[in-house]
C-alpha cells in the first residue's frame, strides 16, 4: 500500500504536462531562431516570469536558457541531414559560444 508522500510522487510523475508549459515549449520550438526571451514567452502564455520559470524547471526538468540553447542546437543539427557537424561547427553557425555547449546533452 502506498503512502500519502509515494501516492503524491507516483502520480506527479504520471500527470499531463500542463497547458501554459507545453505552449511556452512549442513556442519556443516555433521561434528558436528569434531573440526568446522568457518574459517574451511569458508573455504569451499569460504567465508571470518568475511563475513560468519556476514551474517551467520542475516539469521539464531542465531550466529555460538551457532549454532554449537544446533546442536551437537540436534544430541546428537537424539543419542538414545527413551531414556530419562537430558542435564547434554548430555552435559557431549559430552564434552559440562553444564552451557553453560543451555539458549540453541532447533533447529527448
Amino acid at each position: 500500500m502506498l503512502v500519502a508522500h509515494e501516492l503524491n510522487e507516483t502520480t506527479s510523475r504520471h500527470r499531463a504536462e500542463p497547458v501554459a508549459i507545453w505552449k511556452a515549449r512549442k513556442y519556443i520550438e516555433e521561434h528558436a531562431d528569434e531573440e526568446l526571451s522568457l518574459t517574451q514567452v511569458a508573455k504569451v502564455v499569460n504567465m508571470n516570469a518568475n511563475y513560468l520559470s519556476e514551474k517551467f524547471k520542475q516539469v521539464t526538468g531542465t531550466n529555460f536558457v538551457e532549454y532554449v540553447a537544446r533546442t536551437r542546437f537540436a534544430n541546428a543539427s537537424r539543419s542538414r541531414p545527413g551531414f556530419n557537424r562537430s558542435r564547434n561547427s554548430i555552435a559557431f553557425s549559430k552564434d552559440f559560444r562553444a564552451n557553453r555547449l560543451r555539458n549540453i546533452a541532447p533533447l529527448r
